[in-house]
């Protein structure tokens, strides 16, 4: 079973267009009558520069949020006879907002 030319060409304008609505700008406008062989290499530039947009978003995600966790931290106190101005109650408010800026947000658990 093949696949027709023209279907392949309407897949990859597709996917080309989605890509460019996510942020990623195609070199040039494409249209049906471009070769397919340009289609695919477009598709596949376009596809790696988002995973790479996507991999720096999420690492400076990540970083953002260890920096915040390293902050408390760096506020609790290893004197037992001190009182720490963290409290537990602090510690879960902190978590429950860190849920909620990250991909776990919809947790049940938490809420």
């Amino acid at each position: 079973m093949s696949v027709n030319n023209n279907d392949l060409k309407i897949d990859l304008l597709r996917k080309i267009h989605d890509l460019k609505m996510k942020g990623v700008e195609p070199r040039k406008t494409f249209n049906i009558e471009e070769p397919i062989e340009n289609l695919i290499y477009e598709h596949t530039l376009l596809q790696k520069k988002y995973e790479k947009i996507c991999q720096e978003d999420k690492n400076k995600t990540y970083s953002k949020l260890l920096s915040h966790f390293v902050d408390i931290v760096k506020n609790m106190s290893n004197e037992p006879n001190k009182i720490t101005p963290y409290t537990d109650a602090q510690f879960e408010e902190d978590l429950k907002k860190w849920f909620a800026e990250t991909k776990y947000k919809n947790n049940k658990r938490l809420k």
